[in-house]
């Protein structure tokens, strides 16, 4: 559903080189029957012929889905994601002046119904359409976070499975209407916290259930990075930005995978702009068994990306929790009285694997794990908001 453009590649990758997060693959739309499209960014798209067809140059064979496959490919050498590539396969154009756009011109079109403008309604038209294609099993959704409702239901209605970026929903009641929706039809609906899926956590299990460090005390989770450009479409509250739906989800969600057990908010600070943009922020989170977790998050910060488990023998920290390249070697550091330890994970792709999982929930009887860890997700970063507006 992401309308990607060339212009909106340049500003992406320079708020990477702006605020040195070469972290996340930029994220492109690729459907398909029985092969994944990869669109290409240095393709000029001029024609406005807003059809659903795919202009052949090339293909990326993967496994179909029920002989029907909807996904996407992170753009960034793409070829590392999947076995045999021959080439890519660009998509037509939907009648949109993709030279000029920004990312936010183009989410404020899908957006708004009511616009004027013939290329807007021809964006909404081709999203509609492809949401009743019968050859499309399922849907990545990667809108901002203000525009998930509107679309994520029109795609359940649909008949799709949907993995949504995160944050899923801006409110405790849309995610509740959205998953009541996808229950009801016994769809997949998964929420996109991709980091859960990275080797490097399957070691730090492995570290806590040896006993190494004994019980939990205390976790802690922090993620910022420096302030991006002032148009960026994370600084719009009307489309769901804001560091409280971007980047503290990862720490609560951080809270949730490491403890094991439901949290609620004790207390809560934000510091807001002029705009009602949430910048950044801290929580502290009670769990039902004692242990608590300590969360810090912002768009206004020093980069951080990490989180520790403090136990009563020893601690183990991670310095890049969330978002490791798919290159990059990570450490897992465990500190015991008697000295300090550091695991080298091999680089992983944690994208790839969430799509697995996510393929494997679709013909699974766990659809409500993930229904359960959206509600839980969205009522925390509710509280969190509601509680620091108490102040």
């Amino acid at each position: 559903f992401r309308c990607a453009s060339r212009a909106a590649e340049r500003e992406y990758r320079q708020e990477i080189e702006e605020s040195r997060i070469a972290d996340s693959p930029v994220m492109l739309p690729a459907i398909s029957m029985d092969k994944v499209f990869v669109p290409q960014t240095n393709t000029t798209v001029t024609d406005s012929d807003i059809k659903p067809e795919v202009q052949y140059s090339s293909v990326v064979e993967a496994t179909p889905l029920r002989g029907e496959e909807a996904i996407v490919v992170p753009e960034r050498d793409a070829s590392s994601y999947f076995k045999d590539v021959s080439d890519i396969a660009v998509p037509k154009n939907i009648g949109f002046d993709f030279e000029e756009a920004t990312p936010k011109d183009m989410f404020k079109a899908i957006d708004n119904p009511t616009i004027s403008t013939e290329d807007a309604k021809n964006m909404r038209r081709r999203a509609e359409e492809l949401l009743k294609r019968q050859d499309i099993d399922a849907i990545y959704m990667p809108l901002p976070t203000g525009l998930h409702r509107e679309w994520v239901i029109k795609a359940l209605k649909a008949g799709k499975h949907i993995y949504v970026e995160k944050s899923i929903a801006r409110t405790y009641e849309d995610a509740r209407e959205m998953v009541a929706l996808a229950k009801s039809k016994g769809l997949a609906l998964m929420e996109g916290y991709m980091f859960r899926y990275h080797a490097q956590h399957k070691k730090v299990f492995e570290l806590l259930d040896s006993g190494v460090v004994g019980e939990i005390r205390q976790f802690s989770a922090s993620f910022g990075f420096p302030p991006l450009a002032l148009d960026n479409f994370r600084y719009d509250p009307e489309i769901g930005g804001g560091a409280l739906m971007d980047c503290a989800g990862y720490t609560v969600s951080a809270s949730l995978f490491i403890l094991q057990q439901r949290l609620c908010v004790k207390a809560a600070d934000i510091f807001y702009n002029e705009k009602g943009t949430s910048l950044y922020g801290s929580a502290f989170l009670q769990g039902e068994k004692k242990v608590s977790a300590s969360i810090s998050f912002g768009f206004d910060n020093f980069y951080q990306c990490n989180y520790a488990i403090w136990g009563s023998l020893g601690r183990i920290y991670l310095r890049k929790a969330f978002t490791p390249k798919v290159n990059e070697v990570t450490i897992v550091r465990l500190e015991l009285p008697s000295g300090i330890q550091e695991y080298e994970i091999p680089a992983d792709n944690h994208f790839i694997h969430a799509f697995e999982e996510f393929y494997r929930i679709i013909f699974s009887a766990e659809k409500d794990k993930c229904y359960n860890l959206i509600l839980e997700q969205s009522e925390i970063l509710n509280e969190i908001e509601r509680i620091s507006k108490l102040a």
